[in-house]
């Protein structure tokens, strides 16, 4: 299996494209902290080292990232929407 996606910890609530992927591709993803394997629709496009989200998210809802928490929901977030800027803000600088 060619695997598109790849999540750092079952935990984390988005992983990495490592290849571009197109709104309406199924995502092919790989856990790999442990080997599980996921696959879900992609709602946007989403460019190379950008996230896609793997769960559903809440406005507020602090998103777990490589195992930490890293930003918080601004709007809902969908499993298969990209996240970045436009529906996360950062916890670093905040």
């Amino acid at each position: 299996m060619e695997y598109n996606l790849f999540i750092h910890r079952a935990e984390d609530y988005a992983g990495v494209a490592v290849a571009g992927i197109r709104a309406g591709d199924r995502i092919r993803g790989l856990v790999v902290a442990d080997g599980s394997r996921i696959e879900l629709d992609a709602l946007q496009d989403v460019a190379l080292a950008h996230k896609v989200a793997v769960r559903a998210a809440a406005p507020g809802e602090h998103l777990i990232l490589y195992g930490h928490p890293a930003g918080e929901a601004t709007q809902p977030i969908r499993p298969g929407d990209h996240v970045h800027v436009h529906n996360m803000k950062s916890l670093r600088w905040t």
